[in-house]
């Protein structure tokens, strides 16, 4: 009984991180989390998911360095 408790306990443990992960604290588990928002909500932060603040900055890299690779090839 007690093995089957323990791993119920990481299943729902890697559920949780998981949906805290693709969706921020404020969005996962229907908001139930929200409260572990850091700051007191006055500030204006971003409310993108790290997947998705990671893959635009990976665009945004990738953007760039076409842009000098065509600069220094004189194409337009």
């Amino acid at each position: 009984m007690g093995k089957i408790f323990g791993i119920l306990l990481v299943v729902i443990g890697i559920w949780v991180g998981m949906e805290v992960y693709l969706k921020g604290t404020d969005q996962a588990l229907g908001g139930a989390l929200a409260f572990l928002e850091d700051g007191d909500g006055t500030e204006v932060h971003d409310r993108r998911t790290t997947p998705q603040r990671a893959g635009d900055a990976a665009r945004r890299a990738h953007d760039a360095a076409e842009a000098r690779r065509n600069r220094l090839l004189g194409e337009d």
